[in-house]
């Protein structure tokens, strides 16, 4: 078994998503988002199923006492909680999720609890966020202990593969400032059929979302020009030259009378 830090196609998408997100209005006011969901299924040609999602604006929370999806997915408790808003000058979201006692295709993937947390916060002065307080413990992978790395890859046989906590980070600073987070628990990808599911069938365990961005402040004002100093007296204005005067044509003398 192998184990490798990676980016998937997954994520990637997301991020794309979020870019495109991200091109509000330099002047809109301050906004934010978030989502977060405890199981989710996706088979190909779009069926599958989705337990206990929420999404805000405004907060929402739901749980359910377990979950399980034919043979492949159960689940014990899980939870999901989300909430967005802010002022027309700041944001702030975050998303939560939690699934306890996780077995996938009938033990080959166990975990004894998943949790993701995404938050962020914007202002005029910047934004930020974090999804630090995500974990997972106890994975198991086809009878072997998986460590919890970010982003980390997990083969599945000739069947498929694990990505371990996938997570990426999306920020804008043109215009506005902005931050978009994501985090997955746990996510299967099948590359071929296994167990009763086709290829391209994808399980997530715990997915958080949070977004937020906020309008730069105006550049200030240019200062006026600054006034004369109190010491330099105004030029005085220059001299009028006089006029010139014009010489007179002299006469001829006249003749003497007879």
């Amino acid at each position: 078994m192998v184990a490798a830090r990676v980016l998937s196609a997954t994520v990637l998408a997301l991020t794309v998503l979020a870019l495109g997100a991200s091109t509000a209005s330099a002047a809109a006011p301050a906004d934010s988002s978030a989502r977060a969901l405890g199981v989710q299924v996706a088979l190909p040609g779009g069926e599958g199923d989705t337990a206990v999602s929420v999404s805000s604006p405004p907060e929402r929370s739901t749980t359910a006492a377990g979950y399980s999806y034919g043979e492949w997915v159960s689940t014990g408790s899980l939870s999901a909680s989300s909430r967005a808003g802010g002022s027309t000058s700041r944001a702030s979201a975050g998303g939560s999720a939690s699934v306890q006692a996780v077995s996938l295709f009938g033990g080959e993937i166990t975990a004894g609890a998943v949790f993701v947390k995404a938050t962020a916060q914007a202002r005029g002065a910047g934004a930020e966020g974090s999804l630090r307080a995500s974990s997972l413990s106890n994975l198991t992978v086809l009878g072997a202990p998986v460590a919890a790395t970010p982003n980390a890859r997990v083969e599945l046989g000739d069947w498929g593969y694990a990505i371990v906590l996938e997570q990426a980070v999306v920020r804008q600073t043109k215009g506005r400032f902005g931050y978009r987070g994501f985090v997955t628990g746990l996510h299967v990808v099948l590359t071929a059929d296994h167990g009763g599911l086709p290829a391209g069938s994808e399980i997530r365990i715990g997915y958080a979302e949070a977004a937020a961005s906020a309008p730069k402040p105006p550049p200030p004002p240019s200062p006026p020009p600054p006034p004369p100093a109190a010491d330099e007296p105004a030029p005085e204005p220059a001299p009028t030259p006089p006029p010139k005067q014009q010489s007179q044509p002299e006469l001829p003398p006249r003749d003497p009378l007879p």
